[in-house]
C-alpha cells in the first residue's frame, strides 16, 4: 500500500511491485523555469516570469510503478502532493474517451451545419 487515501480506505488496491523500492523517501528542492511572454501581434518578448518547477528523476520512479510514458494523477492539498500512477486500463479508457469526444465534436459540427441550411 502506498499510504494515499484511496488505498487507506480500501478501494481498488494495486498489486505489490515486483521490485523493492530502494529508498522510500527522497528530498528535492523546488526550482523554477522561465516563461517567455510576448505581444500577440508583434511576437516580441514583453517580459519573462519565473514559475515554480519540480523535476523528479531516477530509477526509483520505475521501481515505484512510474514507468516512462505512464500517466500520472497529481492530487493537491496544502503542503502535500500525492502522485498516483495510472494503470494501463485507466490510460486506455482515457484514450478511448478522448476519441469518443472527438467523434461527438465532429457530429456537433455536422449537425449545426445541417441546421443552418434548414
Amino acid at each position: 500500500m502506498c499510504g494515499c487515501p484511496e488505498h487507506r480506505t480500501g478501494s481498488a488496491a494495486r498489486p505489490a511491485p515486483e521490485v523493492s523500492i530502494s529508498k522510500t523517501q527522497r528530498r528535492y528542492q523546488v526550482g523554477y523555469i522561465s516563461v517567455r511572454h510576448e505581444n500577440s501581434k508583434t511576437h516580441m518578448t514583453t517580459y519573462y516570469s519565473r514559475i515554480p518547477s519540480l523535476h523528479l528523476k531516477g530509477d526509483w520512479l520505475a521501481e515505484a510503478g512510474f514507468d516512462t510514458g505512464a500517466s500520472v494523477t497529481v492530487k493537491i492539498s496544502e503542503g502535500c502532493l500525492t502522485l498516483i500512477a495510472e494503470r494501463d486500463e485507466v490510460q486506455e479508457l482515457r484514450e478511448e474517451l478522448y476519441q469518443v469526444k472527438q467523434v461527438v465534436k465532429g457530429m456537433k459540427v455536422g449537425i449545426s451545419g445541417v441546421l443552418r441550411e434548414v
